[in-house]
């Protein structure tokens, strides 16, 4: 717990792998040391930050997928979930999965306060299509509106967050769902501009 919390700590003042989080420690005085639970050596009475090679170890050994868990759930402590939530995936810069592959993540966030609610690795052969349902799958959505892009406007997703999730969503269209796309475009046609009248039959 102490060498993740120096890991969090480090990577929100920037630091970039565990090098620079081993510096960071190195910086931390005695009452940080004691505050963070450091390891105290009764030969050189004093706390000791991580070493690098330690700090390596350590993150080698934890598993990312629970790692994500617990903070998210201490995360939904602090915020509320209820209202908007948007799905959005990026690859992570300088990030590489266990095969050397660029890591793709597929994250779902607060709108109000971009908080981290869930996220999971696109594996190399799939896409976030097929990451959205076991990544929402235990999360909360009861009267949330879940928006997303273009990729995401899916019958199966669609059904997934109403029928099973009690959510509502928001997909964008463009050219992937060009039938609905267009289906779409009538019905906006039909009711705009207001002075039409035929705003709201629809």
């Amino acid at each position: 717990a102490s060498i993740l919390t120096i890991c969090a700590l480090a990577t929100l003042c920037g630091a970039k792998g565990t090098r620079a989080i081993a510096e960071f420690a190195e910086y931390l005085n005695a009452t940080q040391l004691r505050l963070l639970r450091c390891y105290y050596s009764k030969k050189k009475k004093r706390y000791i930050p991580p070493s690098e090679p330690t700090i390596r170890r350590v993150l080698q050994l934890v598993s990312a997928e629970e790692f994500d868990k617990e903070v998210a759930a201490w995360l939904a402590q602090q915020d509320d979930v209820s209202g908007r939530l948007a799905v959005d995936g990026k690859t992570v810069k300088k990030a590489r999965s266990k095969d050397g592959q660029a890591l793709h993540l597929l994250s779902t966030v607060t709108h109000e306060s971009a908080r981290l609610v869930a996220q999971r690795p696109v594996d190399e052969k799939s896409n976030e299509i097929k990451a959205l349902r076991p990544m929402l799958q235990d999360v909360a959505l009861d009267g949330t509106v879940v928006t997303a892009d273009a990729m995401h406007a899916q019958q199966d997703a669609a059904r997934f967050l109403v029928q099973e999730k009690g959510a509502d969503y928001f997909f964008s269209l463009k050219g992937n769902q060009f039938s609905v796309r267009e289906a779409a475009a009538r019905r906006l046609e039909r009711s705009f501009p207001p002075s039409t009248g035929s705003a709201g039959k629809d």
